[in-house]
């Protein structure tokens, strides 16, 4: 067992803490840990806390508060800065739900570290179930989390981690996010687990996805992951739909199934932006309307772009993607053909797709990255001059921003007032069409 410490003297606790034994568990420690090896600064989303010697009752009356939650049983609360802080409990499973458990308060004459051993009892892997004492810096390690750090390894803590089927989503994130390899025993353990993960709600799944493409070092490890265990179907069908369908004709797509070629899209992405959220989405469902084109043109996907586009909705809805967000999967679907071939076609079609990316969450330069990482996905890899498609959007984006309606009236001699009275409304849309077209055309020139 690992006898190294983790420091947590930074972590400070207000007044409502005052005479009881505090430890801060999972995220921090583990993080403190990796960056103590690395001598690199892992930043935690959070401080967790964990007190022991108190009921939820004696929590209530030092001032915390319940934490919102549907279950008011939850003996988790938030302190005077924000923080989750938990009173130590066991858990046991009541039903195949991922959230069905019962959970009983560790009794408050227990002392602290043994307290402490029983609740990491709970967590799902050894990597998690550390804790650091704030008060004396002890360091609580029952299951030589520290030492699956040093060696890379991903474990379950007990078979209760089949209790829970999201701890088989969680591995997954776990793997591709620092890189370590999964022990055989709890690969075998997500196996079994596997069918259980359609018990998660899919907004859970959203989220986690959201988690992976913010904090993973190799993304793609995330769905070969869930694949192997049997799980990828349960948590992201639209992805598995990938799997066994041709990514396209064998002349441009010898890696294979579109699955394939979707996973070299995302790493290309990630080569080229790093944890770039809206751009790794882009990547993950650029070509999500494959499986749904007619099996009597295969491997050709005609029109599979539009069949993208319109499932694109439904995607964000279902995984609860934030508004903000709202629009990546479709634009990415519906342009990414076009972007390798912006210097060969039209004008206006230049110009219809600026304006796509203009009216998305999507920014020039990850539009640019989706062309690039489609073209890097196929096998032989496809050319793609980046800094020509940058040229042409950006120019594009700026000739729509300087011409609208105004500016194609006022030309002409006309205001506002006069549209309808001196010129058809119907002929302004063509009038601006027109105008962007030839300051493109003259920009370009010069």
């Amino acid at each position: 067992m690992s006898t190294h410490l983790i420091d947590v003297s930074d972590i400070s606790l207000g007044e409502e803490y005052d005479g009881l034994d505090v430890s801060v568990v999972g995220g921090t420690p583990r993080d403190r840990y990796m960056s103590l090896l690395l001598g690199v600064d892992i930043e935690s989303n959070d401080i967790d806390l964990v007190t022991t010697g108190v009921t939820p009752e004696d929590m209530k009356k030092r001032g915390f508060k319940h934490i919102m939650s549907n279950d008011t049983r939850k003996p988790v609360f938030i302190d005077s800065d924000r923080r989750e802080v938990a009173v130590a409990r066991s858990e046991q499973s009541s039903g195949d739900e991922h959230d069905a458990f019962e959970m009983d308060i560790i009794s408050p004459d227990i002392p602290h570290k043994k307290a402490m051993m029983m609740d990491l009892e709970r967590r799902d892997l050894t990597i998690n179930a550390i804790a650091v004492n704030i008060r004396n810096g002890e360091v609580y390690d029952p299951h030589n989390g520290r030492e699956d750090i040093e060696n890379g390894i991903i474990r379950h803590v007990s078979e209760a981690f089949s209790d829970d089927p999201l701890r088989v989503v969680r591995a997954a994130r776990y793997a591709s996010r620092f890189g370590f390899e999964i022990a055989p025993e709890t690969l075998d353990m997500m196996k079994k687990t596997s069918d259980k993960v359609r018990a998660i709600p899919d907004p859970r799944f959203g989220l986690e996805l959201i988690k992976v493409f913010k904090q993973a070092e190799s993304p793609r490890r995330f769905f070969d992951t869930l694949s192997n265990v049997g799980a990828l179907t349960k948590s992201y069908p639209e992805i598995a739909a990938l799997q066994r369908v041709p990514a396209g004709p064998p002349k441009y797509h010898k890696e294979g199934d579109a699955y394939e070629h979707t996973m070299r899209v995302v790493t290309s992405m990630y080569e080229q932006l790093g944890n770039n959220v809206n751009g790794l989405l882009a990547a993950l469902f650029h070509d999500v309307g494959k499986p749904a084109t007619s099996p009597d043109t295969l491997p050709h996907h005609y029109g599979h772009e539009g069949k993208g586009s319109d499932m694109a909705k439904g995607i964000h809805f279902k995984y609860e993607f934030v508004r903000e967000r709202r629009g990546v999967i479709d634009k990415a679907a519906r342009s990414h053909m076009q972007l390798s071939e912006l210097s060969n076609v039209n004008t206006t079609t230049v110009l219809k797709y600026a304006n796509m990316i203009q009216n998305s969450p999507l920014t020039v330069e990850e539009a640019v990255a989706l062309g690039k990482a489609d073209a890097e996905g196929r096998e032989p890899k496809g050319e793609f001059d980046i800094e020509e498609t940058e040229k042409y959007l950006s120019m594009a984006i700026s000739v729509n921003n300087d011409i609208g309606g105004i500016e194609s009236l006022n030309a002409r001699g006309y205001t506002q007032e006069d549209v309808d009275d001196k010129i058809p409304g119907e002929r302004v849309g063509n009038l601006i069409s027109q105008d962007r077209a030839e300051e493109f055309r003259d920009r370009m020139n010069n």
